[in-house]
């Protein structure tokens, strides 16, 4: 429940300070290099989320590396700035502390997700039965898929934009893994009108599912309580999702891959699908 205050908390102290430095750096007719840091230092956070909706990146570093590294250099520039110019004021220079706490807890706390030690989900073991919902209200059960490999994807809804570019990607490959008979399921806990607004979006056949009250997702260990932002609950989101994980099951309904991420900015290249596909001669290397 902590990391979905965290956001909406995060991106209001943000707002805040973005309103604050801009001011003083207007006050200060823009010649002082504290509160350029603290604007800078501020803005970095908003920009960063802007670029996964404007890049449609369906995955990050882990410790975005690049970024960090910005975010404290602003805040130290700051910090002697601060000391240079003998500013009175202490509560800036807590913002910029406050700004780097946020930013390493964002990239090193919740970014990371529990992923489950041990799960019902086992390389070479029957996939486990579980029923979902079609766009049509048609019950699909995961046997509906025997005689064909499958690749099934379950992401966290619309309004997450790492899941949404991951599903682009996944389409831009439809047409390759369709010729090769393998079968594409996407499937999550929110609502059919959400994943009907998503299936709209793409002209290839992939198979939209619901998932019920996260349902399936518990039996899979994959459920992820309290995993909405508070405040999207607007949207007509439920404030739990999922764990985004992708499989690759063979057409006897074996699991042969399977990768449940840790980490939510982290996901599989498409590449790795192909692959994995080869390497259990669901592909044929000469089929490629």
């Amino acid at each position: 429940m902590l990391k979905s205050l965290f956001i909406p908390i995060w991106m209001m102290g943000l707002v805040f300070l973005l309103y604050y430095s801009a001011l003083k750096l207007f006050q200060a007719d823009f010649r002082s290099l504290f509160w350029w840091s603290l604007f800078c230092a501020t803005a970095l956070g908003p920009l960063f989320m802007a670029s996964l909706f404007v890049f449609k990146r369906a995955r990050t570093p882990s410790n975005l590396t690049v970024w960090t590294a910005f975010e404290l250099l602003a805040i130290g520039l700051g910090v002697g700035a601060w000391w240079r110019e003998q500013l009175p004021l202490k509560a800036p220079l807590l913002g910029l502390g406050m700004l780097g706490g946020a930013w390493l807890l964002y990239v090193y706390w919740y970014s990371r997700l529990q992923k489950p030690e041990n799960t019902p989900l086992k390389l070479g073991q029957p996939l486990p039965e579980m029923v979902f919902v079609d766009l049509h209200q048609r019950e699909v059960k995961s046997s509906d898929w025997l005689g064909k490999p499958v690749l099934i994807l379950f992401y966290r809804g619309n309004w997450c934009p790492l899941c949404m570019a991951q599903i682009q990607e996944v389409a831009k490959q439809y047409r390759e893994l369709s010729e090769w008979g393998v079968q594409i399921a996407l499937i999550s806990p929110q609502d059919q009108a959400h994943s009907q607004a998503l299936a709209d979006k793409f002209s290839v056949p992939m198979q939209f599912l619901t998932d019920p009250q996260g349902a399936m997702a518990q039996k899979l260990d994959i459920f992820h309580a309290w995993g909405l932002p508070t405040g999207m609950q607007v949207l007509g989101y439920d404030k739990n999702t999922v764990l985004p994980t992708v499989m690759i099951v063979d057409a006897a309904g074996i699991v042969q891959f399977v990768e449940i991420a840790d980490n939510y900015r982290v996901r599989p290249e498409p590449r790795v699908f192909i692959e994995i596909l080869k390497r259990h001669r669901i592909l044929n290397q000469e089929d490629s």
